[in-house]
């Protein structure tokens, strides 16, 4: 991506595809889709879990992304039944293997949670405890 000013965006696909299966795309910021920014505690750094995921280089072939559980727990509560939902995961959004990217992404993110339509955070499966 252009570190000047474009961002990655979770597209995550309605329940009626099989499983969870997202659209990463790449946008400018300033003319991104409307799209939420979520926000959550990673849990364990151990990525253990498979996302399938296509963006413009996979040419419409899903590809497994290693995400950590706590990440596939919440994209399963924010799966919606019908339709695509739009979300900036800074785990999927931002290359966490290039150390340029993740400085650029980083100083963005102030505008990055001011253009989103809302935040979404994310505690937690909800426990006994905090019934």
């Amino acid at each position: 991506i252009d570190p000047a000013g474009d961002i990655r965006l979770v597209r995550l696909l309605p329940k009626q595809t099989q499983g969870i299966i997202c659209e990463i795309i790449h946008v400018p910021l300033a003319s991104a889709p409307a799209y939420e920014a979520f926000s959550y505690s990673w849990g364990t750094n151990i990525r253990d879990q498979n996302l399938l995921c296509t963006d413009e280089y996979t040419k419409g072939e899903a590809r497994n992304l290693a995400i950590t559980a706590n990440l596939m727990t919440a994209l399963r509560r924010l799966q919606l039944e019908k339709e695509p939902r739009n979300l900036w995961i800074d785990q999927i959004s931002i290359n966490q293997s290039d150390d340029r990217e993740k400085v650029h992404q980083v100083c963005m993110m102030g505008h990055i949670y001011e253009r989103c339509v809302r935040v979404i955070i994310w505690l937690g499966e909800e426990t006994d405890e905090l019934r």
